[in-house]
């Protein structure tokens, strides 16, 4: 298999699990708002070349609110008020840089090779976590695994233990871990600001440093 995103989401769409979920969803789009729009579920791939990742950042599921999605994990559509986790993010940048260069659509980082992944790529409008166990694990797990195998110094940034139940598919050997607590307000205060997590994946990207 070549490897590159669209081989990936090839291979991964014969199966028969990513098939039953593709029906699915098929439906739930015509009769529910489902979020991201159907042409961004895999916006995350659009904006870079497989050889030229540095960072996957993991997050749990897309915004639920109509407008705010844009399949980029965390982030959120102009004219869209900055949630609550986006602004700790931001917050926690300005505290290590003194500046935010990037703006709430992520767009910047991902053309830097930063890869903004959900864990699951879809969901009901109002209804968090609503598509969690159609599938997306499987697909968002065997993706880290084709990241692990056919790379080499990426740096995986799991806030959260959702985040974190991923560690275990990575070669740490191969690879570098940055782990601290998620960015949301019930958990931003216990470890996630203060964590310099991106300065971390700066020192260790070195001359591929990421403008945040």
């Amino acid at each position: 298999m070549k490897t590159n995103w669209k081989s990936f989401i090839l291979q991964e769409a014969k199966q028969p699990y990513f098939q039953k979920m593709w029906s699915f969803l098929k439906d739930e789009y015509k009769s529910k708002n489902i979020f991201p729009p159907r042409n961004k579920i895999f916006a995350c791939f659009q904006y870079f070349d497989f050889e030229a990742t540095k960072v996957v950042i993991v997050g749990q599921d897309p915004y639920y609110t109509k407008g705010y999605a844009n399949g980029l994990a965390f982030a959120v559509n102009h004219n869209c008020a900055i949630p609550k986790s986006l602004i700790n993010i931001f917050k926690e940048i300005k505290n290590e840089y003194g500046e935010v260069v990037a703006d709430q659509t992520l767009i910047d980082w991902a053309k830097q090779g930063v890869l903004l992944l959900n864990r699951t790529l879809t969901v009901e409008e109002n209804k968090p976590n609503s598509h969690k166990t159609i599938g997306w694990n499987i697909f968002t797990n065997n993706l880290i695994k084709f990241i692990n195998e056919n790379t080499k110094n990426i740096v995986f940034v799991l806030w959260g233990n959702n985040a974190k139940q991923l560690k275990s598919l990575i070669d740490q050997n191969k690879h570098k871990i940055i782990t601290c607590a998620h960015p949301s307000p019930l958990s931003a205060n216990y470890g996630f600001l203060g964590s310099n997590c991106f300065r971390k994946v700066n020192i260790y990207l070195h001359d591929k440093k990421i403008i945040w």
